[in-house]
């Protein structure tokens, strides 16, 4: 890390702890982060390159956002507590022997939602669909892993469609993609592409276990689950 990028760092760890209408200043003047109206954020330390926070978008307190590239949220998405979300500065600094992807960094649709204590690698892009919720506490979604026999590292986005629901302690691998209108159940790890829509998918590895047809979950208007 150069010696800029350290202060940088720095900066924005102090700016966790001041009073939101001034960090909002700071952080929209100084590093040029795109804030709409009604947007906020709590007592957390942000080091992404390129913020967007949409009308309404907001990060909950002692969620570690590091040094990811892009984080983008759009109109009334949210990022509950207590997350740690990075990539690695092996796929920022040209070090890994992959190519970097296009889209890199935290993509999340208007009303998509992370709830609390969850962790995310997004050295490729994740995508969280409009209204989709990653939910309970615990999961993982990993975008990188070693192939063994190959001995070289494979780098694949994560896609959660829209109206997504996936429970506590899921493990999405890379690559993984979860259609829209689809809830995975606890303790599921899903790897690759799961193909069929309004269907609940558990068990290790993921698959499809029933239909769940014209449930209310996938035609709700407001983010809040009532």
């Amino acid at each position: 890390m150069s010696g800029s990028s350290r202060f940088r760092t720095l900066v924005l760890i102090i700016l966790a702890v001041i009073p939101w209408p001034l960090k909002r200043l700071v952080y929209r003047w100084v590093f040029r982060w795109g804030i709409e109206p009604g947007a906020s954020v709590g007592v957390c330390v942000i080091t992404a390159h390129h913020v967007h926070l949409g009308c309404g978008a907001r990060i909950g307190h002692f969620t570690v956002v590091r040094n990811l590239p892009e984080l983008r949220l759009e109109d009334k998405a949210a990022i509950g507590q207590w997350n740690w979300i990075t990539c690695g500065e092996l796929f920022t600094n040209g070090e890994a022997m992959v190519t970097p992807p296009k889209d890199q960094g935290l993509f999340m649709a208007p009303s998509a939602a992370l709830t609390s204590r969850h962790y995310l690698d997004c050295a490729c892009g994740i995508f969280i669909g409009e209204y989709a919720v990653v939910a309970g506490v615990r999961s993982a979604l990993l975008t990188h892993e070693i192939d063994i026999a190959t001995s070289t590292v494979i780098c694949e986005p994560i896609r959660i469609g829209k109206y997504g629901y996936i429970g506590s302690n899921v493990k999405l691998t890379p690559g993984s993609t979860v259609p829209d209108y689809c809830v995975v159940g606890m303790g599921a790890v899903v790897v690759g592409e799961l193909t069929e829509e309004r269907t609940l998918y558990a068990g290790v590895p993921a698959k499809a276990v029933r239909s769940l047809g014209d449930a209310r979950f996938f035609d709700r208007e407001d983010a809040r689950v009532r």
